[in-house]
């Protein structure tokens, strides 16, 4: 690259930097001043929101050390592959996986949120929707999604994802008490956090493998060139 080319995307680069800091900015900022706003709207003391929950309950730092375990694995894989979608943008994608990715992502995201506020114990009953209404709405919406993504999926190390729902189901099956098994939450969360670290594994190589094979098909054009 010429040094003249490098000071303009240098400059370029610093612009929209700024821009972009600006903008996070704002629209965080706007954001937690219409949360609390709401708050003191319903008669939510705002600090309740802020506070870590353990300084709230007085409890050990370890307490709900699995679910903020899963609550990071969440969140890193989902970031992932809205990564690895954006840079496999405008590439060869024959199986079409980058769509696929967003979609697994934008999924990823709610089911975060979900597990997070338990919204589907707590946040949606409060609306009237029982919980098992929920769960079969989860499950109707993977299965749609994994249909009308099945040729990319299949192009990816699928095995990977099929396993890691299956301890999803196990997960759920064994919260509702469908096989007659109860004992307790670390019983019942073991095969799910097993199941994010196997759907958060799947989600970060399908990222890897798409951008890699875009570089590789890249490399093998130019070199033939």
């Amino acid at each position: 690259m010429a040094i003249d080319e490098w000071r303009t995307g240098a400059v370029e680069g610093t612009r929209t930097g700024w821009r972009s800091a600006v903008a996070v900015i704002v629209a965080v900022g706007l954001g937690l001043l219409a949360v609390f706003l709401i708050l003191r709207a319903t008669g939510v003391d705002p600090r309740l929101v802020a506070t870590d929950p353990d300084d709230i309950a007085k409890a050990p730092a370890f307490y709900g050390g699995m679910a903020l375990f899963g609550f990071g694995v969440w969140g890193a894989r989902a970031g992932a592959a809205f990564v690895g979608a954006i840079a496999a943008r405008g590439g060869p994608d024959p199986y079409r996986i980058s769509p696929m990715l967003v979609q697994a992502g934008l999924l990823t995201t709610f089911l975060a949120l979900d597990d997070m506020y338990q919204l589907h114990e707590n946040g949606f009953q409060r609306i009237g929707i029982p919980q098992k209404v929920v769960i079969l709405a989860y499950v109707v919406i993977v299965i749609a999604w994994a249909w009308a993504n099945r040729t990319a999926i299949r192009a990816t190390e699928s095995p990977i994802a099929v396993v890691g729902l299956g301890f999803f189901a196990l997960s759920v099956l064994l919260d509702q008490e469908v096989l007659g098994i109860s004992r307790g939450p670390f019983f019942e969360d073991t095969p799910k956090i097993i199941g994010i670290c196997l759907w958060s594994l799947w989600l970060a190589r399908s990222a890897i493998r798409l951008v890699r094979s875009q570089r590789d098909a890249a490399a093998t054009t130019a070199a033939a060139a």
